[in-house]
């Protein structure tokens, strides 16, 4: 987010509203509510991964505490509004864990906190006793030293410079999900305390010596490019010339948002490398696409991706002026081509992508064989890296109607050309598997995708749709409103009188790039959306459904 800073956004510990406050069996779940500056209340859900968890959560002056019976309890944290109880994604969230210490009753004794997912960074002081760990898709802080003395701090936003050694913080950007699991040795009890907020960097220390500026370590996946097509468009890259020295820098802030368009020379974002504050600047004009989730204080290593221009495209204020020049041209040449040559012009041949579905088996924990098709691109899936065979790590909104489950092993790969016989890729090499998954991924089409921005007198809500139905009515008269609400709709928390603000159609799913319906008659909106979900997989509903109709013909 341009405007993200080190401590922009923090959550307090408001109270525990679910009905248990323990983890004994799988599917078991604690939820904390959170309340952030705007006294806006998030959901957080502690759900149980199996039947060993035996895990007690509590409250304890603004803090969270996971109490574990067991040597590991493994549970996946989620976000719900509190007002609509609807899944959300959180732009920016930070938890941070303390008094990381073992206990000196078993030298085998040890206190480790591992989280799977999205994360974007981690945090430890630079006298940290705490070692942070990569692998994969996780990330680990684990106490190196044991010791009986109490040193839990009163409250989060205060710690002494003892306190702060002994704490870890983790960073999300775009977040609706991971994976935590609480470690300790065996027969071990210990109590892990936790905040929703950056304490490793936000809180104020207590200490008579100088505190050294603390270790960021960075997601090295955080600066994968997603699956998309890179035609008309610039990758700009960390160290290109005119950007930083070669040297690692720290990023600092941005300039620019998906959606802006920018021109040779404009400021993009900053960093600070030896040398001082860098500005990175554009080589060349364009509209922002796609920006990496950086936050302030990460570690920019010399090539990796940051952002996607599209230089395909051009401003307003360029139209205006390229159009008063070249209309009259263009519009001769229409005239003479529809004249003269239109006759004796052929329909050219279209290239049909080979590849119309990609088809993957997985095999599970049970043994079980799933199969999942997908005709659109992205698959919303990622895997180990380098672990072979390849087991999925990550679910994304794309595969999450899929039924492919975390920890599912890839053992087949095929398209609508060979779906009888598919290929198997027992014995391949991980890079011989993703070059052949790659392959056939890239010749599928882009999701449709449609969002659509209502307001009401409880906020803004923002959706999306990628299949039919969308599941609402619209009115046939400004302002536009939902006049009626099916099951496909009434799930994403929409209700009758929301009143439609804005629609957005970019792949990308960016909110920046939402247009506003200001000015448009309710045909012409109604219009929009049906020539969009037009675009969608097949389904058992049709356009209409929007305009007020109650019933799709078969």
């Amino acid at each position: 987010h341009p405007t993200l800073g080190l401590c922009s956004q923090s959550f307090e510990i408001d109270s525990i509203v679910s009905e248990i406050a323990s983890l004994d069996r799988a599917d078991d779940k604690v939820v904390y509510r959170l309340v952030d500056q705007d006294d806006v209340g998030i959901d957080m859900v502690f759900h149980a991964l199996h039947d060993t968890s035996k895990a007690k959560l509590g409250l304890h002056e603004g803090f969270g505490i996971v109490t574990n019976n067991a040597e590991t309890s493994r549970m996946n944290v989620s976000f719900l509004s509190s007002e609509t109880q609807r899944p959300i994604t959180l732009p920016y969230f930070a938890m941070s864990f303390f008094d990381l210490l073992g206990s000196e009753k078993d030298q085998h004794g040890f206190k480790h906190v591992r989280i799977l997912g999205k994360w974007s960074d981690a945090i430890v002081s630079k006298d940290s006793s705490i070692i942070v760990e990569k692998q994969n898709y996780s990330v680990s802080l684990k106490a190196s030293q044991t010791d009986l003395q109490q040193h839990s701090p009163s409250k989060p936003s205060a710690l002494t410079a003892d306190q702060m050694n002994h704490a870890g913080t983790v960073r999300f950007v775009n977040i609706d999900s991971f994976e935590l699991q609480f470690e300790v040795g065996a027969n071990e009890f210990h109590n892990f305390l936790f905040s929703c907020t950056a304490a490793v960097i936000c809180a104020d220390v207590k200490a008579e010596v100088f505190v050294a500026a603390p270790q960021f370590i960075t997601n090295p996946h955080m600066f994968e490019l997603p699956n998309m097509s890179l035609e008309h468009k610039q990758v700009v890259r960390a160290a290109d010339p005119g950007v930083a020295s070669a040297h690692k820098a720290v990023f600092q802030q941005w300039y620019v948002k998906a959606g802006d368009y920018v021109g040779t020379g404009d400021k993009i974002y900053r960093v600070a490398a030896r040398n001082g504050s860098v500005e990175a600047t554009a080589e060349m004009p364009g509209r922002v696409y796609y920006v990496q989730a950086v936050l302030p204080g990460d570690v920019i290593e010399p090539g990796v991706a940051m952002l996607i221009l599209d230089t395909d495209t051009i401003s307003w204020t360029q139209v205006s002026i390229i159009a008063l020049v070249v209309i009259a041209a263009i519009a001769a040449v229409i005239t003479w081509w529809y004249c003269c040559c239109r006759s004796k012009q052929e329909t050219p041949d279209v290239d049909e992508p080979r590849v119309r579905a990609v088809i993957l088996d997985f095999e599970t924990d049970t043994g079980w064989n799933q199969r999942a098709i997908w005709k659109y691109q992205p698959l919303g899936l990622g895997f180990y890296e380098n672990q072979v065979p390849l087991s999925v790590a990550y679910i994304g909104h794309d595969a999450s109607h899929m039924g492919v489950l975390r920890d599912d092993v890839l053992v087949g790969i095929g398209d609508d050309k060979d779906i009888v016989g598919m290929a198997s890729i027992k014995n391949k090499s991980f890079e011989n598997v993703w070059m052949e998954l790659k392959e056939r991924v890239d010749q599928l089409p882009l999701a449709p995708r449609l969002l659509l921005k209502f307001e009401s007198d409880k906020g803004t809500r923002i959706v999306h749709w990628h299949t039919k139905p969308l599941g609402l009515n619209l009115s046939e008269t400004l302002p536009v409103k939902v006049t009626k609400v099916d099951e496909a709709a009434m799930h994403l928390g929409l209700e009758v009188g929301n009143v439609l603000k804005s629609y957005g159609m970019d792949w990308s799913l960016d909110p920046h790039l939402l247009k506003s319906v200001d000015g448009m008659t309710a045909k012409e909106i109604r219009e929009v959306i049906e020539d969009r979900i037009a675009q969608f997989p097949d389904g058992h509903c049709c356009p209409a459904e929007i305009s007020g109709e109650d019933i799709c013909p078969e």
